[in-house]
């Protein structure tokens, strides 16, 4: 028999106003990868008018890579954009925000597409998670402040092991 201490108590109930920041924020994810899938570009514009003046970026590509603004993320963009017209369509699938005051985390899960891959001949598909921090200006607006990958969870150095279609050797 259970005691009254051992049953779980359910969370409590969000505050209207958190939950509208959350969305908020899991939102304005939303409009940066669109922006970048549009080739939308201009930093005067949101999305990319909601950056702090302290915007940084640090990712894992294929390599460690850090962008000290703004400016250097978004021409960063432009440059695989125009190689890659296609390429690097992303796709938001999870996206989670904790608020803390002022203060605010986002955890996303993206997926991202490109065409077929020559030597496999189908579509390539990576997925990863990035943390993005926000903070609370004074005029109450919402900024964007630092984006990268997850350390330790880089899903794009994941062994292809095949589908039910193309199996592959898998290695034990």
């Amino acid at each position: 028999m259970m005691t009254q201490s051992a049953r779980s108590e359910p969370p409590p109930a969000k505050s209207t106003e958190l939950a509208a920041i959350e969305d908020i924020i899991n939102s304005r994810q939303e409009d940066i990868i669109l922006a970048i899938n549009n080739h939308q570009f201009d930093v005067s514009k949101p999305p990319w008018s909601w950056a702090s003046p302290a915007f940084h970026v640090d990712v894992h590509l294929s390599g460690p890579s850090r962008f000290d603004s703004l400016e250097e993320y978004v021409d960063w963009w432009k440059a695989v954009k125009s190689t890659f017209a296609d390429h690097a369509q992303a796709t938001l699938i999870e996206s989670q925000t904790s608020v803390k005051g002022d203060f605010a985390t986002n955890f996303a899960f993206y997926e991202l597409r490109g065409p077929a891959h020559p030597s496999f001949d189908r579509e390539l598909v990576r997925q990863f998670v990035s943390k993005s921090v926000w903070w609370r200006n004074k005029d109450g607006e919402w900024l964007f402040e630092a984006y990268g990958t997850v350390e330790g969870i880089d899903l794009t150095r994941l062994r292809d092991h095949g589908t039910p279609d193309k199996p592959q050797d898998k290695e034990i």
